[in-house]
């Protein structure tokens, strides 16, 4: 890199690092790849988290034994 004079020089050598820069990392995440994971939030800890919310609002508003028992 020392030997370039001109700004047209480096910039091929910039687009030519850059390019083997950006294969190696493509190379490098193909290898390790992407897991799939189950979906576990659904529907039903969706309608859990409803009726929690619930059951603390009641205790917030009515602080009872029944109430925190409850919650």
């Amino acid at each position: 890199m020392e030997n370039l004079s001109d700004g047209g020089e480096i910039n091929r050598v910039w687009k030519i690092i850059k390019e083997n820069n950006r294969t190696s990392a493509e190379e490098s995440l193909v290898l390790h790849g992407l897991k799939q994971r189950k979906q576990w939030f659904d529907e039903e800890c969706l309608r859990f988290l409803g009726q929690m919310k619930q059951t603390k609002m009641q205790w917030v508003q009515h602080q009872s034994h029944s109430n925190a028992d409850n919650f």
